[in-house]
């Protein structure tokens, strides 16, 4: 659908039906001509909650449509770039966009995601000093009224800030670049976005979809170097990441923004505290709870992007709710959150990948459970509650009194199930416990030796049997692999019970979710069928638990 823009000018196409450009913008299956789309999110190749599976899940049809007019834009964390981030040299005019930042101090990488896909994105560096960081706080107070924390360091509201400032800076040059072009992308020269040797070699495939149709460049000649039917539109989500919006609305730039609130930053503090949040809701001073929970600079930021987006969304209607009442605006639309099905459709191809990662599963199962003792693992469920490290608001509380008493009942019945129950989370961890870390190497050894006796074992057998031989299996195993073999069996036994826990927490004493597994006595012992494993750290494929 065509976004409503309050800074359309008389000859904005998008009024007119029958204009090329308003044509395309009710396609679903392809983008406007002449519009480019910028989605920016805290979480894009830096996963701290679900926003980041959003992402995910959307970028191969968002692709699809946009093509090479599509960007996802976050910050640059190397850490987590070298995990899931391809630089790729840029061309065309998004090139000269970043030489001309890089020239301004302001370095932005430009690469592939590395999920499904493959969505363009624009990682910024965006640290600054404390003095600049300080300027920009003043600025954004002055012009907009949101106060910050003095004389107190927090790394989530210091990085939002230099970071919108970086997006800010990033959308005046992307309106320099793209509306002073007439045909889509300028020619590429030399020192000008030219093709290197690391270029990406789709993008040589996508330049048309940048040139307009010839009816809408000849009805919107380009006055004073400007193409009035070139578009930019920006889609920013949550507070993090949209802390640009009012700062774009202040320097009027030709921008359409969409904000998405995926959950007000409010309504998770005190629904966290409050079971009858809901019916509370309409009474409640937001400004005085903001104060009250310690988050008025977040909660004003929240606010501002609400009022300053041309449009307003969330995920679902009561979130709406929240919405109206916290931030002081009602959404302009409800978009859910929901599954790509495609990924369904082909039963045999989802059936496979469903025993390849249970086998995973399985693997963890007995590097993590059999040092200590062994269960049936063809009995065994497996099952999981994950999501942002908010244990109320996700209900990991429940999970874990439910899994309390289940652990009650499959003793009395005596079933000979086991049901495993993962939480996976992100917390400031130290590093993986030193015996889980052990108990997986070890396990990784034996896979090691008893891949290798049957690998030679096949060959010996098979001639033995051929030969019509009576055939002692131990004989055919070489002394070196038995000893070997006995040994890693021994390494791996142990006294000790299972880890709740896989990693050294930053703060163990205090960490809700760990002690309520201490309290409701989920420890891991032989006789209880429902084990925990309490994972506080999202998991990925270079994880050394689950490679």
């Amino acid at each position: 659908m065509s976004l409503p823009d309050p800074r359309r000018s008389p000859s904005d196409p998008s009024g007119d039906s029958s204009h090329p450009l308003a044509q395309a913008a009710v396609d679903s299956e392809r983008a406007p001509p002449g519009a480019v789309l910028f989605e920016v999110a805290w979480e894009v190749c830096n996963q701290l909650g679900g926003i980041y599976q959003v992402l995910r899940s959307k970028a191969p049809r968002m692709v699809r449509r946009w093509r090479n007019r599509y960007w996802m834009v976050g910050p640059y964390i190397e850490s987590k770039a070298t995990l899931d981030f391809e630089p790729r040299t840029p061309t065309g005019w998004i090139a000269r966009v970043i030489e001309q930042l890089a020239r301004e101090g302001l370095t932005v990488h430009h690469g592939r995601w590395l999920i499904p896909g493959r969505p363009r994105v624009l990682l910024i560096d965006h640290r600054v000093s404390r003095e600049h960081l300080g300027e920009i706080k003043y600025r954004i107070f002055r012009d907009h009224g949101i106060e910050f924390p003095v004389g107190v360091d927090d790394y989530f509201i210091d990085s939002t800030v230099s970071f919108a400032d970086a997006v800010r800076r990033l959308m005046h040059t992307v309106c320099e670049h793209w509306r002073a072009s007439s045909t889509g992308a300028a020619p590429r020269s030399a020192g000008t976005g030219a093709a290197g040797p690391d270029a990406d070699p789709e993008d040589a495939e996508d330049d048309a979809d940048e040139v307009l149709p010839p009816a809408a460049s000849k009805a919107h000649t380009p006055v004073g170097g400007i193409n009035r039917t070139r578009r930019v539109l920006t889609h920013f989500h949550e507070w993090m990441g949209g802390l640009a919006i009012p700062m774009i609305r202040r320097d009027r730039l030709p921008v359409a923004a969409v904000f998405t609130t995926h959950a007000t930053l409010l309504g998770r503090y005190m629904a966290s505290g409050d079971d009858r949040f809901y019916e509370h809701l309409p009474w409640i001073d937001q400004a005085a709870e903001a104060i009250r929970y310690n988050v008025r600079a977040q909660h004003g930021i929240e606010r501002a992007c609400a009022h300053g987006s041309d449009v307003f969304t969330t995920v679902s209607h009561i979130t709406g709710e929240e919405c109206t009442h916290l931030l002081g605006r009602t959404p302009d639309l409800v978009l859910p959150n929901g599954l790509n099905i495609e990924r369904y459709n082909v039963g045999h191809e989802f059936q496979g990948l469903h025993a390849e990662y249970k086998e995973k599963i399985n693997q963890f199962v007995m590097g993590h459970f059999f040092p200590s003792y062994n269960f049936d693992l063809d009995k065994t469920l497996y099952f999981f509650t994950s999501g942002r490290y908010e244990p109320r608001n996700k209900g990991f509380d429940l999970c874990l009194e439910a899994m309390a008493r289940l652990n009650a009942e499959l003793k009395v019945a005596n079933l000979g199930v086991t049901v495993v129950f993962f939480i996976v989370s992100q917390r400031a961890t130290r590093s993986l416990h030193p015996q889980v870390l052990q108990n997986r190497g070890v396990l990784r050894e034996l896979r090691e030796v008893c891949n290798h006796i049957t690998e030679d074992l096949n060959a010996k057998l098979f001639r033995r049997a051929a030969a019509g031989e009576r055939v002692n299996l131990d004989s055919l195993v070489e002394e070196y692999w038995r000893l070997r073999f006995r040994r890693t069996q021994h390494a791996m036994r142990t006294t000790n019970l299972p880890m709740v826990v896989t990693h050294v927490l930053e703060d163990e004493a205090n960490d809700p979710v760990l002690n309520q597994i201490r309290n409701i006595w989920l420890l891991n012992r032989h006789d209880d069928p429902v084990k925990v494993v309490y994972h506080p750290e999202f998991i990925s494929p270079v994880n050394p638990l689950w490679g």
